[in-house]
Formats: C-alpha cells, sequence, structure tokens
C-alpha cells in the first residue's frame, strides 16, 4: 500500500512538472513590440527612482513602504520578463533582452529624461 502511495506521489509530481515544461515550451515567443513588462507608477514627485526586483521576485517586494516618500518621488516598478505578471514567453531570457524590455517601459513612461 505504500509503494502504491509513494509511486502515485511520484506520478502526480512528474505530470506537474511536465505541465510547466510544456507551457514554456508551447508559450509564444518573445515579441518587445506587443509584449510590454507589467509596472506600476506610484506618486507624482519630480524626482524619479525605477525599482527592480532580484531573483524569484516581483514588483509586489517594494510595495510595503512607498507611502513616506511618493509624495516627493516618481516610483517605477518594474516585473522582469519572466516574473511576476510579466510576460512569460519562449524566449532566450538573456541580458540583451531584458535590458531591451525594461528600455520600453522606461521610455514609456518618460523615465529617460536624465532624472532617473
Amino acid at each position: 500500500m505504500l509503494i502504491i502511495a509513494f509511486i502515485t506521489v511520484i506520478l502526480v509530481f512528474a505530470g506537474v512538472g511536465v505541465h510547466g515544461y510544456l507551457q514554456g515550451i508551447l508559450a509564444p515567443p518573445y515579441d518587445p513590440d506587443k509584449m510590454l513588462l507589467n509596472y506600476e507608477r506610484i506618486g507624482e514627485g519630480t524626482k524619479k527612482i525605477i525599482l527592480l526586483h532580484g531573483l524569484t521576485g516581483s514588483l509586489n517586494y517594494w510595495k510595503s513602504g512607498l507611502d513616506d516618500i511618493s509624495d516627493s518621488y516618481s516610483l517605477l516598478l518594474i516585473d522582469l520578463l519572466g516574473f511576476g505578471e510579466s510576460p512569460k514567453p519562449n524566449s532566450k531570457y538573456d541580458l540583451e533582452e531584458h535590458l531591451g524590455a525594461i528600455e520600453k517601459v522606461i521610455r514609456k513612461e518618460e523615465f529617460d529624461d536624465g532624472n532617473a
């Protein structure tokens, strides 16, 4: 009985792993013109700060405690490609791709004026 339960658990985990793998393979290729990163802009101040999360994070990592500085700063919180609510395309996920995706958000929100 214990062996059957063990085999069942292994098969379930294998199925979940295959499902995740197939989602990655079947995802559309990355198209920077159609797949904008998820981001939030907080505050209306003249000083601008861009916040990027670390590995396995999301823009939600930064949200606690921002009320104190959002009066004097404009904050741009960005989910990196493949993280949080940003697109998870079938992609290389290399540095050039990440930087290009971040640049699109920065330009769209006009954080490229030298004040960020």
